[in-house]
């Protein structure tokens, strides 16, 4: 009953998601005719199709036996775009002059954290259009309340969870952490967020909190630059949520 629209500009918003999520892993190593391609790439053949399996009436994930579930997208737009985001950084290589921590160098320091953490901030705000729209329908209260508190449960608990931990592991408040707690807390709860209680989706983000930053130890082991963590925020944490439900 949803106007076909109105449904393609709601996907639209996901597949463009799917890209610009790309584009964090990438940062100082990719021109704008690059940019430009990819996108292309990700919006016009990679996104249709991964959706279509998972949201297809006919999709193959979506009428298996145990059907496949995610509600807004820890897989379909969150994960691919962040397996999309491991494959640009291999392939492009690190940044000039990066140094990793295991041959003494380590990550560089931010630009404008204040800024960075503000962005953030403006993409929780945007994860209400992103979850509690996916009912398609203000109608389904029970739902969509339940969709928003879950929502802004994983969130808050993925940045305590990552704030924490940080501080127990170098003894000081770590706003980029937090930023990416919080950011992978509503990651991992994007797939469940319709069908697990308050308190499922309190522990989901408190997971995805600690997960994220030993996903970013591992990359800085494997001597991956990433320069935002799009991989351990969106890859990795996309993963722990789908499996999360």
């Amino acid at each position: 009953g949803i106007p076909l629209l109105a449904f393609w500009v709601f996907q639209f918003a996901f597949a463009d998601t799917c890209s610009t999520i790309t584009s964090g892993a990438m940062v100082g190593r990719c021109g704008f005719v690059g940019d430009i391609l990819y996108s292309i790439g990700v919006t016009g053949f990679i996104y249709p199709i991964i959706g279509h399996w998972g949201w297809g009436p006919d999709g193959w994930l979506a009428t298996m036996a145990v059907p496949f579930r995610d509600f807004a997208g820890s897989t379909v737009v969150h994960s691919i775009g962040g397996a999309i985001s491991l494959i640009g950084s291999l392939a492009l290589g690190p940044r000039l002059g990066r140094v990793f921590l295991r041959d003494g160098g380590g990550p560089p320091m931010p630009h404008n954290i204040i800024l960075g953490a503000v962005g953030g901030l403006i993409l929780w705000f945007g994860w209400y259009g992103f979850n509690p729209g996916s009912t398609l329908s203000a109608m389904d209260m029970q739902g969509i309340s339940r969709v928003s508190f879950n929502t802004t449960a994983a969130a808050c608990s993925g940045a305590l969870a990552a704030l924490f931990y940080a501080y127990a592991r170098v003894g000081k408040w770590d706003l980029g952490l937090t930023t990416n707690g919080f950011l992978a807390g509503l990651v991992a709860i994007t797939a469940p967020c319709y069908w697990v209680s308050p308190t499922g989706s309190f522990i989901i983000g408190a997971v995805a909190g600690v997960v994220v930053i030993w996903a970013m130890d591992a990359l800085e082991y494997l001597r991956i630059d990433d320069p935002i963590g799009a991989v351990p925020v969106h890859l990795v944490c996309g993963i722990w949520g789908t499996l999360s439900l």
